[in-house]
């Protein structure tokens, strides 16, 4: 798999393709009011319904470094029970939900989030297990508990632009982006219009 990863400090969302991630995009940004990052009790399920089959919270726990799914939509749901088998991935964390190889792989991909509150942005391969893949577009955004305190969580939404099955090799490329929170504007400029 081809992983062509850029991570310059990015200083803006620009790299945001699908509408419904820029969506999600300005919703985060208009929660930060003033702050790197919104809290997880910012965040309003009611005000965003259009994403709520493809979204999904997730805590960090900074003692263990491990990713653990609070609440998952049931897109989300839908494509781990394809992959894994598995009926739900609430309350798993994701070391648990992919093989070993697979889970360190995405584990690195998702580590600048906590470790230095970066937006993770991925475009293409969005999914992958045994010889079946799904393509699309990701945005992974980074919450606290407190105000301005450490990373102790993401929301993210995944949209697939692709249909799910086997891929050729030359199909299996993912590029991801990692953007600093820090480095945006504190005030949102809306990318909806820019859509």
């Amino acid at each position: 798999m081809a992983v062509a990863e850029s991570r310059f400090e990015g200083r803006d969302l620009s790299v945001v393709q699908h509408r419904d991630l820029r969506r999600l995009a300005d919703y985060w940004l208009i929660k930060r009011t003033g702050r790197i990052m919104p809290t997880r009790g910012d965040i309003d399920p009611t005000d965003i319904p259009w994403a709520l089959s493809r979204l999904y919270l997730v805590d960090y726990d900074l003692a263990s470094g491990r990713f653990r799914y609070r609440v998952a939509g049931s897109e989300v749901e839908a494509m781990y029970t394809d992959f894994t088998g598995r009926h739900s991935v609430r309350g798993m964390h994701l070391d648990e939900l992919l093989v070993p190889s697979e889970a360190a792989m995405v584990i690195k991909r998702w580590k600048p989030l906590p470790e230095r509150g970066a937006i993770v942005h991925m475009r293409g391969l969005i999914y992958s297990l045994s010889n079946r893949a799904a393509i699309g577009e990701r945005l992974l955004l980074p919450l606290s508990e407190i105000d301005n305190g450490p990373v102790t969580g993401l929301i993210g939404l995944t949209v697939r632009t692709g249909a799910v099955g086997a891929l050729a090799e030359a199909d299996r490329r993912i590029k991801i982006t990692y953007i600093e929170a820090r480095h945006l504007p504190v005030t949102a400029d809306s990318l909806q219009s820019k859509a």
